[in-house]
């Protein structure tokens, strides 16, 4: 099982055993992170201007994409046991 306590999105690669520091994206603020199925992404909600919307990342800080671009609060992303 794994458990990080993030104050602030920073995810670390625990995939080796060893914290190792991911770079954090530009979005700020970050808020419920949540690993993919099979632990090689991190989904999460951020605002860049103000409104929230939902981003998914590679865990080694890799290729993020902004899920939503709405004038709704998105947050809370969930996965789906297939990813």
């Amino acid at each position: 099982m794994r458990w990080v306590l993030l104050l602030t999105l920073a995810p670390l690669a625990l995939a080796s055993g060893t914290p190792t520091w991911v770079p954090v994206v530009a979005v700020v603020p970050h808020g419920r992170p949540t690993w993919s199925p099979d632990g090689t992404r991190l989904a999460f909600s951020a605002s860049a201007d103000g409104q929230s919307d939902l981003y998914v990342v590679n865990t080694d800080g890799t290729d993020l994409v902004q899920l939503t671009n709405d004038p709704f609060e998105d947050r809370g992303p969930a996965w789906s046991p297939d990813g």
